[in-house]
């Protein structure tokens, strides 16, 4: 209900609320359609593609997370790429001044 908000800004409380229940009970109702039950067989016979899928998803946003830190990390670093990407302003300069601290200490601890 909290990022509905942080990433939305409805415009007001009750407009929000009446949102934010809505896609989390269709998500719910999403997952009630699709996935099978536990005490079927095709749980126990399909579990490996519950791994599979896992590995790949956690390959995806290892790969995605390690194209952000080399943007951030990079000597030209600059908020206004993050802004373009949609991140707030706000967010956008503390992710930065973050990135710098972090390259800062990695620097001094490497003698760099």
């Amino acid at each position: 209900m909290a990022s509905f908000f942080w990433c939305y800004r409805p415009r007001s409380l009750r407009q929000g609320v009446i949102r934010s229940l809505s896609l989390g009970g269709s998500a719910l109702w999403l997952a009630q359609a699709t996935l099978p039950d536990v005490s079927s067989g095709l749980a126990g016979r399909t579990g490996w593609l519950r791994a599979l899928g896992a590995s790949l998803v956690l390959v995806c946003e290892g790969a995605a997370l390690i194209a952000l830190l080399r943007v951030l990390f990079g000597r030209q670093c600059d908020p206004r790429f993050l802004e373009d990407q949609g991140v707030p302003p706000f967010v956008a300069r503390l992710i930065v001044a973050e990135a710098r601290f972090w390259r800062r200490v990695v620097e001094f601890l490497t003698g760099r």
